[in-house]
């Protein structure tokens, strides 16, 4: 992985290639690294926007980093109850460490008589897919509570007692109070459910290594 440089005052205007790119004003500190062996003109971000480690790799493993990176943050981003997108971030991780594993086990291939560095490789890879295999979004099923809370408030000129309206409207008080109670912990529920599943996801990408 590259090192990275910070310039406390650039003596010049650089440019942040963070997207969108900016202008690092002439004075301003600005970060720089060159990953590669043969990089010439080194990558440049401001103090805001530093570098990922993907940007800095510069073996297979960058992709899938990438990969990593990005799915990290679409955790922090998904609106509540969204499954349909946690399940496409889930998916997208995967083939791309299924993309690795492949890439892996094809370069390992190439050599006819096996190579103990790339058959290490291989298996970091393997397992980094493995985190990932296992994991599947399940999506809150449970059936909403019936709505008690549409029935009319008691009308008074529906009563002959005052004594028999006020107890009428006592039951109907009542069964609003639990209905929503009813409602709240359904609720409740529901949302413990997906934060469960955002914390097995992020659970998962923790313990995949790259």
């Amino acid at each position: 992985m590259a090192r990275v440089h910070r310039v406390q005052r650039s003596n010049k205007e650089h440019t942040c290639g963070h997207s969108p790119t900016h202008v690092i004003p002439k004075g301003d500190p600005y970060l720089w690294a060159k990953p590669g062996f043969r990089t010439r003109t080194p990558k440049v971000r401001c103090v805001e926007h530093p570098f990922r480690p993907s940007e800095l790799a510069t073996g297979l493993n960058a992709e899938p980093m990438a990969a990593q990176e990005d799915f990290n943050a679409t955790l922090g981003t998904l609106e509540a109850h969204d499954y349909d997108g946690l399940t496409a971030a889930v998916d997208e991780f995967r083939e791309a460490l299924e993309a690795y594993r492949d890439a892996r086990q094809e370069a390992l291939d190439a050599w006819e008589n096996g190579n103990s560095q790339f058959e290490e490789w291989l298996e970091e890879a393997e397992e980094a897919l493995s985190a990932l295999e296992n994991l599947e979004v399940e999506e809150w099923d449970e059936e909403e509570p019936l709505n008690e809370t549409t029935e009319p408030e008691p009308d008074a000129a529906d009563f002959e007692e005052e004594s028999d309206y006020d107890a009428a409207v006592e039951r109907w008080q009542e069964a609003q109070d639990d209905a929503e109670s009813e409602w709240d912990d359904w609720n409740s529920r529901r949302d413990q459910h997906w934060d469960d599943q955002i914390s097995e996801a992020s659970e998962a990408s923790a313990s995949v290594s790259l």
